[in-house]
């Protein structure tokens, strides 16, 4: 049986895990993932529901460039969402997957949790992975 070849736009431990498990969730065994240091062109933090879907649909084409054996391009980006006056900001996560045999991208987007005003004033000089590491995260 040949395995799926994923090109995944990110070399993060943490994404990889959380591809394998999406994926293998799905039913898809046979699986090899191949990382790519790709970057969002959307800056250390995208701020926006706009920015953070093109940085994700950047990931996953770049990855898919760069890896010809690849079938699929996942791109994984979270970025700083304001919802509302009165909610402040969230930080969701977008997934985008690029199909080299389609041409078409897919997206999907979770969930984000509340960031603290003061962590979104830091990531603005950084980005909000490096502020929680910062703040004794193990791992962003």
């Amino acid at each position: 049986m040949m395995s799926l070849v994923v090109a995944l736009g990110s070399e993060s431990k943490l994404k990889i895990n959380a591809i394998v498990t999406a994926l293998e969730g799905l039913g898809m065994k046979s699986l090899e993932i191949r990382t790519y240091k790709a970057t969002s062109g959307m800056g250390d933090q995208p701020e926006g529901f706009e920015a953070t879907f093109q940085g994700a649909h950047n990931r996953a084409w770049s990855a898919l460039e760069a890896i010809p054996e690849a079938t699929i391009g996942i791109g994984l980006e979270s970025g700083m969402v304001r919802a509302s006056e009165l909610s402040g900001y969230f930080d969701p996560a977008v997934a985008a997957i690029a199909d080299r045999a389609s041409g078409k991208t897919y997206y999907g987007f979770g969930p984000g949790c509340p960031i603290p005003l003061w962590a979104v004033e830091e990531a603005r000089e950084s980005e909000l992975g490096e502020v929680v590491v910062r703040r004794g995260a193990k791992d962003k």
